[in-house]
């Protein structure tokens, strides 16, 4: 088990980097699914599709959304 100062600052680490591969200019331009992946990686959790972001598989509107990619 990580201690939990140990872990904050882990994620401070991450989110320092996954937003240093962002260009942005406004808060509103950030990308926070890119963001949620970064921490997730982190501490060990699956990482969420943004095709598919509850896991529940795709549905007709997700895979019309992806291909629209």
């Amino acid at each position: 088990m990580v201690d939990e100062s140990v872990r904050t600052q882990q994620i401070e680490e991450a989110l320092k980097h996954a937003l240093a591969r962002q260009k942005v200019e406004k808060v509103a331009e950030l990308d926070l699914t890119m963001l949620a992946v970064a921490i997730e990686a982190l501490i060990g959790l699956e990482p969420v599709n943004p095709i598919d972001p509850e896991g529940d598989g795709l549905t007709s509107s997700e895979l019309n959304a992806a291909n629209d990619l």
